[in-house]
């Protein structure tokens, strides 16, 4: 005869679980704060340790973290994403390519594929053209342009605005920092921007980023925008956010 869980036990699991989306929020903004992303693929345990390590390391733990991750799931989420948009399966097969040569001279090529794909992806999902592109509102509040859109679909509903969380603050991250930030920030601190940072990179600006770390940074973005706004979004317009 099955044994039967105690009240006791799955009301802690709902508990848990309600509670996901702000904890996933509290650990995007530790790991986008260091230029990382993650997306809730795979299953809920999974998902669930990789935010209980991010909440509870030291900063500079999270790059370990991270990239042990994707090196670790890099053949998983390359297949999801080839899958989902098989238009794009040459280039990101290249890219990943790049990536795996033993030579690290493959990341100069990886990184930039991965970025650009990541752009293309936004700009196919939100039907939005130049979706990273930063734009001023009325209100003087600044914002990708892409995230109008976000916004649309899921309203005013927290959940999914949690999990979604780097795409209100991207305009923010160095990733997309502007030049006259960059600025900015060299002249107040007297630190040379040495992060990873897409319009530098597509624009030739730099040519000493090609390291492990940027490009799998980068591929992190790419499965963002390419596996973890789809499948949030999904569970927005199905309304299971509203069931926990």
């Amino acid at each position: 005869m099955r044994r039967k869980e105690p009240i006791e036990h799955w009301s802690e699991i709902i508990k848990q679980a309600r509670a996901m989306p702000t904890r996933s929020r509290c650990a995007m903004e530790k790991a986008s704060d260091r230029g990382w992303f993650f997306s809730w693929q795979g299953s809920l345990k999974a998902v669930n340790n990789l935010i209980t390590q991010l909440e509870t390391v030291e900063d500079e733990e999270i790059d370990n973290i991270l990239s042990s991750h994707y090196t670790a799931y890099l053949p998983a989420y390359t297949s999801a994403l080839t899958s989902s948009f098989p238009a794009r399966k040459i280039a990101i097969d290249a890219a990943v390519y790049a990536h795996n040569m033993e030579d690290a001279d493959g990341f100069y090529l990886s990184i930039p594929v991965f970025l650009a794909q990541a752009d293309g992806l936004f700009s196919e999902l939100s039907k939005t053209e130049s979706p990273l592109s930063i734009k001023s509102s009325k209100g003087g509040k600044a914002a990708v342009q892409g995230l109008e859109w976000i916004k649309n679909k899921i309203g005013n509903n927290q959940r999914p605005a949690d999990l979604l969380d780097p795409l209100f603050q991207l305009h923010l991250l160095d990733l997309l920092k502007s030049t006259g930030a960059r600025k900015t920030e060299f002249e107040s601190t007297g630190k040379v921007f040495s992060a990873l940072n897409r319009h530098q990179i597509l624009h030739g600006e730099v040519s000493d980023y090609g390291t492990e770390i940027n490009s799998l940074k980068a591929f992190s973005f790419l499965v963002f925008m390419g596996l973890h706004i789809p499948s949030v979004l999904s569970l927005a317009d199905d309304s299971k956010f509203g069931s926990l």
